[in-house]
């Protein structure tokens, strides 16, 4: 009996967290309302043109982050290398930000005034429930 008691509470709790996860990422992937079908077409090719140039970024910044990993586990370190290292890290997430933060800029060209106004509270800064986590 206790076996099935435990059971239906762990199946009652996956069943939670799955909904739940939806929820978030329902809300994450929201539309931006009123779209006309030429605005979805060119947010659309803003989008896939900041990937194709974003996706590269990511990908060396990936592997600096290895290296600087490499590069802290050796002793005694070469502090030149970690220091160069993370000047072309910093170089590559600087980029990386402007890229996005051009993108932002592109799509809210495109919007209308209510439009841009949904954009700037539901996609530039996403509403976080919850204590926030921190130095206190």
């Amino acid at each position: 009996m206790k076996k099935i008691g435990i059971l239906s509470i762990l199946i009652a709790s996956f069943m939670f967290l799955t909904i739940s996860v939806d929820a978030q990422n329902g809300k994450k992937l929201e539309p931006i309302p009123n779209l006309t079908e030429t605005q979805k077409a060119d947010i659309q090719k803003i989008r896939e043109s900041h990937k194709k140039e974003a996706k590269p970024l990511r990908e060396e910044i990936k592997e600096l982050n290895k290296k600087h990993n490499e590069l802290m586990k050796t002793y005694p370190a070469d502090m030149t290398a970690i220091n160069d290292n993370l000047k072309k890290g910093a170089d590559k997430k600087l980029n990386l930000v402007t890229k996005t933060a051009k993108m932002h800029q592109d799509v809210k060209a495109l919007l209308d005034d209510d439009q841009r106004k949904w954009y700037n509270e539901n996609r530039l800064i996403p509403k976080r429930k919850g204590k926030q986590k921190g130095n206190k």
